[in-house]
């Protein structure tokens, strides 16, 4: 979709496609990959897709491809971990998916790394780096260091603009997700993407790990999942914004359904002055 403002058009990609300039563009871009899924039994959070941002000259008639990144799965069972989120291109340019949270050990790396689980372990790391001239931006999940098979918190998931948080006592709260970066709140204004909060939007945020003591995880502004509450078998785990790159949010410890929840798909937005 396109959208404008006073001085600039934005061209919105939430699914894949391509995009063919007109003329010759001295153009800004944001590109997100998709969140990783939260996983379950005490899980982390799922890391938010890897955000890259800058500017980019795009020659007049050329197709540049566009592949939307899916959010990774929550985990499926009893134990299982998140899946990492899928990459987005934007030509030959890729921004890394979101790592999975993990249910007991360290988090999967990825855009932004995911949750560790609640018997103990570290976040893991990010794996986004700079490309083509643009920024990459991307933090660590939130580890635990516990390491007690009672204890039903667990990590948090990176998000692009800070790292995941970790429990802060045994059988406490776990880690709230990563905050996610605010830097083009004006590009959500004028397209109505990413996440508001108290006036400004927020992109790619993680996912809240799971938590223990009948309370839940906030996830990262900028469309990370809620965490579960770890001894209530509904859980209270939420999906990662869709086209956000918000990680997933971790599932419960006990119960049947063990839920745990995906991460958001992300998002391609091409900027240039009127």
């Amino acid at each position: 979709m396109v959208y404008d403002d006073a001085s600039y058009v934005y061209h919105v990609f939430r699914n894949s496609g391509t995009f063919i300039p007109a003329q010759n563009l001295n153009c800004d871009l944001l590109i997100i990959a998709g969140g990783g899924g939260g996983a379950t039994r005490g899980g982390g959070g799922g890391g938010a897709g890897g955000y890259l941002e800058g500017t980019s000259s795009l020659t007049s008639g050329t197709s540049y491809a566009i592949t939307i990144g899916a959010g990774g799965a929550g985990g499926p069972n009893d134990g299982g971990n998140g899946t990492s989120g899928t990459n987005t291109t934007f030509g030959a340019v890729t921004a890394n998916g979101g790592g999975g949270g993990h249910h007991s050990g360290n988090g999967t790396s990825g855009g932004s790394g995911g949750g560790a689980g609640y018997i103990g372990g570290t976040g893991g790391a990010a794996t986004q780096t700079s490309s083509s001239g643009l920024t990459g931006y991307g933090f660590a999940g939130g580890g635990n260091s516990f390491n007690n098979n009672a204890n039903g918190s667990s990590g948090g998931g990176g998000g692009a603009g800070g790292i995941g948080g970790s429990p802060t006592a045994l059988n406490q709260s776990g880690g709230v997700g990563g905050v996610g970066r605010s830097s083009l709140s004006s590009w959500g204004l004028a397209t109505s993407t990413g996440q508001l909060s108290s006036g400004t939007y927020y992109y790619a945020g993680g996912g809240g790990g799971c938590a223990a003591q009948s309370t839940t995880n906030t996830g990262g502004l900028g469309g990370g999942g809620v965490g579960g509450d770890a001894y209530t078998a509904t859980g209270g785990s939420t999906s990662g914004t869709a086209n956000t790159g918000g990680g997933g949010g971790g599932g419960v410890i006990t119960g049947t359904a063990y839920q745990a929840s995906a991460g958001g798909s992300g998002i391609v937005i091409v900027r240039y002055a009127k």
